[in-house]
Parts: C-alpha cells; sequence; structure tokens
C-alpha cells in the first residue's frame, strides 16, 4: 500500500470524526501494511518511505497546530462521550423487534422502509426511515430469514471471487473485506449507497477480469 496514499486516508478518517472509522480504519491500515511488507520485494523501500512520510507529517502538523492540541481536539470532537454505544443498542432492540413483529415479518421482513423516526437536521426536524447501524439486523428487519440467507449467498461470492488474484492481491483484498464486514456489524455499510455503489463496481470489475495463470497461482512469488 502506497505510503502517500495511506497518508491521505489517514487524514480522510479524521476528518469523518467518526469513532467506528478511526477505529477500524486504522486496525485495517495496520494489516494492509504489515501484509504490504510480508509480500513485497523492497522491504527497506517502503519503510524507509513510510517512516520519512510520518515524520515529515507530524514536523507539519506541530508547526501548524501543534500535535498536543491536535490530540486534544480530536478528544473533545471524536470522543466527547467516551465510549457510549451512542444509541446502537436501542436501534438494534428496534431491529429486532421489527423483525420478531410476526410471521410474516419474521420470514419476508418489513420492508426498506420499515420505520420511521423524527430526525433533526439542517433544515429543522424531518420524517426518516430507520437505519439499525448494522448489515446483519438491518437485513432482518427489512428482509427476514430470506434476505438474511440472501446476504449470506452474496457474501461467498464476495470472497469466492478475490482468489481470482494472485495471492498478494487476494491478501489486500481479504483484509479489506473483512475489516468492512466487522465494522458492518456495528454500523452503516450495506444498504448505504456510497458504500454500496463502490462495492458493487469493485465486483463487477472483479467479476470480469479473466486472470492469467501467473495471478492464478498462490505462491510465494507476486
Amino acid at each position: 500500500m502506497s505510503p502517500c496514499l495511506t497518508d491521505l486516508v489517514a487524514i480522510g478518517m479524521f476528518l469523518t470524526t467518526s469513532r467506528g472509522t478511526l477505529l477500524f480504519g486504522f486496525i485495517e491500515i495496520i494489516l494492509l501494511f504489515l501484509w504490504t511488507m510480508y509480500t513485497t520485494k523492497y522491504k527497506k523501500t517502503i519503510a524507509t518511505a513510510t517512516i520519512l512520510l510520518v515524520a515529515l507529517s507530524l514536523i507539519f502538523v506541530q508547526i501548524i497546530i501543534g500535535i498536543p492540541r491536535l490530540l486534544e481536539e480530536i478528544k473533545e470532537t471524536i470522543f466527547s462521550a467516551n465510549l457510549d454505544d451512542n444509541g446502537r443498542v436501542d436501534l438494534w432492540t428496534h431491529g429486532i423487534n421489527m423483525w420478531n413483529s410476526n410471521l410474516l415479518t419474521r420470514i419476508f421482513g418489513a420492508g426498506t422502509v420499515s420505520e420511521f423516526y423524527v430526525h433533526p437536521s439542517y433544515n429543522g426536524e424531518a420524517l426518516v426511515y430507520m437505519v439499525y447501524h448494522s448489515t446483519l439486523l438491518q437485513a432482518l428487519a427489512n428482509f427476514g430469514i430470506v434476505g438474511v440467507i440472501t446476504l449470506g449467498y452474496h457474501f461467498f461470492e464476495k470472497y469466492r471471487q478475490i482468489f481470482k488474484f494472485n495471492r498478494r492481491v487476494a491478501g489486500l483484498l481479504l483484509i479489506g473485506y473483512i475489516v468492512v464486514d466487522l465494522y458492518g456489524m456495528i454500523d452503516n455499510t450495506y444498504g448505504m449507497y456510497y458504500y454500496m455503489i463502490p462495492l458493487v463496481i469493485i465486483m463487477a470489475s472483479i467479476d470480469t477480469y479473466g486472470g492469467s495463470e501467473n495471478e492464478l497461482n498462490f505462491g510465494t512469488n507476486s
């Protein structure tokens, strides 16, 4: 993974002010870096570039805002509520109750727009549909057991696709998929257009990729 790209991704994660993004995002960055170091022939070059880039980034931050002040602002902005569930347990309970309403909802779910609530917005209060902040519970509440089975098949196909590539590329995709899917158990992923559109494009691209003998070989050479 490119050190410059990693730096840009890290900055983007900070700007989201999302605790989940920071937690799972940095776990993913570390895993991708370790996998890259394990599979690349240019370990010293990548390690040196990463150390220099991190050092320059820290110097830049110190000059512009100061590292102690930045850490304090991150703490106040992102972790002002400490590590509370931010209402997720209530949302999960709503999702389970919606799914368990009757026999039909247990089998087929209550539909994409299964529940409404009043939510404050820039233009005042707005009536919006409930998002249960969990891929599994969202599928269960909206589409029932049928939806969960379909979701399981989708996961099978998604992970099966990546083995069209060589070991190095497959490992990168596997790490990305696993971390994002774990994040999706406690927050929004599936059902959100800003996640699903890129995912569908990636999956369609992989699906049309034929690969070569080299890239279907899972040996140590990448």
